[in-house]
Order: structure tokens, then C-alpha cells, then sequence
């Protein structure tokens, strides 16, 4: 049985996190 620490909704919200800051790193990146 493995155990995982992390709940399922974290591991969600963290995901949108990191798409959302990398999405808004390329565009700070293409903007100027």
C-alpha cells in the first residue's frame, strides 16, 4: 500500500498554480 501524503485537491490547486505561473512567465516573456 503506498501512502500519499498530499490530497488529491492540493495536488490540483498546485497544478493550476504552476500552468498559471508559467502561462504568465511566457508572457512577461513574449510581451516586450
Amino acid at each position: 500500500m503506498t501512502q500519499n501524503r498530499i490530497p488529491a485537491w492540493l495536488q490540483t490547486d498546485l497544478f493550476i498554480v504552476i500552468v498559471a505561473l508559467a502561462m504568465i512567465g511566457v508572457g512577461v516573456w513574449i510581451a516586450p
